[in-house]
């Protein structure tokens, strides 16, 4: 499940989703991602995501923050508003590799636990 990261939260709706089925999803393995930040930083010393609760009451095997991407032309006017007050830039923060890696780890999670086991 992946959620974007607003003032060091995930949207309420994805929350909302991800709590409303909490019980199907601990039967199945899920991974949490957030996308964000795009200030100045690539990626913060310390999680920004307040996403821990959410992480235990999942199962979540892991959650990974990646860079986010901001199109102001993309936004809202409040949304506009906002990032022009906090003098925030259009940026693209977004790390593929890093992406691709982590979604072939988990791939290969998945293929590992699906795999026969031998019987000798």
């Amino acid at each position: 499940m992946k959620s974007a990261v607003y003032m060091g939260h995930w949207l309420e709706p994805a929350r909302k989703l991800a709590e409303s089925f909490s019980d199907e999803l601990r039967r199945v393995p899920v991974w949490l991602f957030s996308s964000g930040p795009v200030g100045e930083q690539d990626r913060p010393a310390e999680e920004p995501v307040a996403i821990e609760d959410l992480v235990k009451r999942l199962g979540a095997r892991g959650h990974r923050l990646f860079g986010g991407k901001l199109d102001r032309h993309a936004l809202h006017f409040p949304e506009r508003a906002l990032v022009a007050a906090l003098r925030v830039a259009d940026a693209d923060n977004r790390d593929w590799p890093s992406i691709r890696a982590w979604g072939r780890d988990i791939g290969s999670s998945l293929a590992q636990a699906q795999a026969p086991r031998s019987t000798s």
